[in-house]
């Protein structure tokens, strides 16, 4: 069982702190940069929920005497800006790979907060008073959703587009097949 005072505790619940802040900056540009149909819809919601939920862990780590680490809130804010600096096949803007990103890191970061709720819950003494059962189910629940925008943002991602050539009209390639507009042919050697 999980000890209320343990400082290991503490620590790991402090870190999940620090990881919720950067989250909620993730979803909040997401959404920024997304902000019609059903993928803004979810986003607000998802917004909220995750609010809720940091709070949710403030009031855990303070109920087992721990407080949240201002370096550790840095670092994650610090963090969370750079990975915009991340090549995306743009410079400096949004791309369908740049929502891919955020929403692949999303989805990461549910799952450890998940896992999270659900060692909480497992070894709950001295937080009784937390409905971890629920913070679970919505916790599923955001994968759920998270999976489904993941795939379609990858499926946009890599679709091919009318404007990008996939491939040169003529020439050679590695493996000596020439590309004619009209067929391709095998050379010989």
């Amino acid at each position: 069982m999980i000890s209320p005072g343990s400082k290991l505790l503490r620590i790991y619940l402090g870190d999940h702190l620090a990881a919720s802040k950067a989250g909620i900056q993730v979803a909040e540009h997401c959404l920024h940069q997304n902000q019609e149909g059903d993928l803004g819809n979810f986003l607000r919601l998802f917004l909220g929920e995750i609010r809720g939920e940091r709070q949710t862990l403030k009031l855990i780590l303070r109920a087992i005497g721990g407080t949240p680490s201002l370096g550790k809130q840095a670092a994650a804010w610090l963090l969370e800006k750079l990975s915009h600096l991340k090549l995306n096949g743009h410079f400096l803007k949004y791309s369908d790979l740049s929502r891919l990103f955020e929403l692949e890191s999303l989805l990461a970061g549910v799952q450890a907060k998940l896992d999270m709720w659900r060692i909480l819950h497992m070894e709950r003494e001295g937080l009784a008073s937390f409905n971890l059962k629920a913070l679970i189910e919505q916790g599923e629940s955001q994968i759920a959703q998270l999976q489904k925008y993941c795939l379609r943002a990858g499926s946009q991602a890599f679709a091919q587009r009318n404007n990008e050539d996939p491939a040169p009209k003529t020439g050679s390639t590695k493996r000596g097949v020439s590309r004619t507009s009209s067929k391709r042919s095998i050379r010989q050697h």
